[in-house]
């Protein structure tokens, strides 16, 4: 996703959709250790829809997952 999907109010609202069914069909299954989100995401970007986007997902999964599962993100960042 880009800054503008992150500063897009359905796009967040669609991924946060998205991340409560894969927390449900998979939360309780064994061989599922983590969840990831926004895979190549603009996570080097500062600005305030970015922070708050990251934010949203990462909590709204911690949240679903019951704290029981890691979570992640893909960087498009270089390290």
């Amino acid at each position: 996703p880009t800054v503008a999907d992150f500063e897009d109010g359905l796009f967040l609202s669609q991924s946060l959709h998205l991340a409560d069914e894969m927390a449900a069909a998979s939360a309780n299954h064994p061989s599922v250790i983590f969840f990831g989100f926004f895979n190549e995401g603009q996570s080097h970007d500062a600005g305030p829809a970015t922070a708050a986007a990251f934010s949203a997902m990462a909590g709204r999964l911690r949240e679903r997952s019951g704290g029981t599962r890691l979570v992640s993100w893909g960087s498009s960042a270089t390290v």
